[in-house]
């Protein structure tokens, strides 16, 4: 926690002086950088107040604080391009118009990243199997929907229309449901949640850990009809399917969670299954333990989301090299896994070279793969 501060704190001090010094030159330092820093860590600052004070936070103000947060971040990415050109000698025979540029390029990349994160795209993917699946079988993929205090009904009813629209199956609702507190899970938003129309089959992620302790939110979230899995097993014995939801897994400590959670061991959790059906495993995060326990015990679909395939770029590229497989799908041994970039998103109201996405993953029995 004290490097990220101190992180946090470096480039919020790196953003202010550049502010300064492009677009604010002719006000005083003293009064621009400290200006400056108060509104960058506008999100820091209520998050203190909110848990220290134990004080609401008001739902508009946190939308202000993620706006800020999308805007600094893109103005990080400017300054930073900017200042390379400026220690290279790069000739500049623009520089008066530096500041309009600065503001212009911002202000462009901001409102494209938003819209992106807005409008979810429907993704699909094709898997074959020679498992005894009665039919074959669209499944429906859903995770970080992080739904909080700044979440609109509106918005829960696109994601509902957009899936009804599919015709699946049944759905798969892949952790971090809840962004941070479980009341902001409301009584309306669990009513919205409830006009989807088919089965829901849901795994815990860390966000859904910040938001209460699991006795508190697993309950919460079965209210808006979902089937919670937490190292549990759901038998369709209709679709010749099992599906099974993993306890979340993850090396770091979290509020409201031991340093590391006890999860059970896949092999004998999936003991008694029958292994002519297609097997499914929903795990939060797409970690190397989740995949190498799914290839031991040859799960056919492991299926997750937590990456926000790195949400904005450059984080994006850094994904790639922190997972097997940060976004997309991959094939390992026996084993496909799928992890969907998710619907929504964290923090910054940002989408820049990737997707905000419904996962559609048609199972195709291999036997009517010609058929089709």
């Amino acid at each position: 926690m004290i490097k990220f501060l101190i992180l946090n704190l470096f480039l919020a001090t790196y953003i202010a002086f550049n502010v300064y010094k492009y677009l604010f030159p002719n006000i005083a330092s003293y009064i621009t950088i400290p200006i400056t820093l108060i509104i960058v860590e506008f999100f820091l600052i209520l998050r203190i107040i909110q848990y220290n004070l134990n004080v609401e936070i008001p739902s508009y103000l946190l939308s202000i604080a993620y706006h800020i947060m999308g805007i600094t971040f893109i103005l990080l990415m400017v300054f930073i391009v900017v200042n390379i050109f400026t220690l290279l000698h790069i000739p500049n025979k623009t520089a008066f118009k530096t500041p309009y540029i600065i503001i212009i390029a911002t202000t462009i990349i901001y409102i494209y990243g938003y819209l992106n994160s807005m409008t979810p795209i429907i993704k699909e993917y094709t898997v074959y199997t020679d498992k005894n699946i009665s039919k074959n079988l669209k499944i429906v993929l859903i995770a970080d929907m992080h739904v909080d205090r700044t979440t609109s009904l509106n918005r829960l009813n696109m994601y509902v229309d957009k899936m009804n629209n599919i015709d699946a199956d049944f759905a798969i609702f892949a952790g971090d449901i809840i962004d941070a507190d479980v009341a902001d899970m409301t009584d309306e938003k669990i009513a919205v949640l409830r006009n989807i129309n088919m089965p829901i089959y849901a795994a815990l992620g860390n966000h859904d850990y910040y938001a209460g302790i699991k006795n508190i939110v697993v309950p919460k979230l079965q209210d808006s009809d979902l089937i919670m899995l937490v190292d549990e097993v759901a038998t369709l014995d209709n679709l010749s399917v099992n599906i099974i939801g993993r306890e979340l897994d993850i090396p770091f400590s979290i509020s409201n969670v031991d340093s590391k959670i006890n999860r059970d061991n896949l092999t004998e959790l999936i003991k008694d299954i029958d292994e002519n059906y297609l097997s499914i495993v929903i795990d939060h995060i797409p970690s190397d333990e989740s995949i190498e326990s799914a290839k031991e015990n040859n799960i056919d679909l492991l299926l997750s989301g937590h990456t926000h395939a790195g949400q904005v770029f450059p984080i994006n590229l850094i994904v790639k090299y922190m997972y097997q497989n940060g976004y997309g799908v991959k094939e390992y041994d026996n084993t496909t896994q799928i992890v969907t970039s998710g619907i929504y998103l964290w923090g910054l109201r940002l989408r820049i070279a990737t997707k905000a996405e419904i996962a559609v993953i048609n199972v195709i029995k291999n036997d009517n793969a010609t058929k089709e």
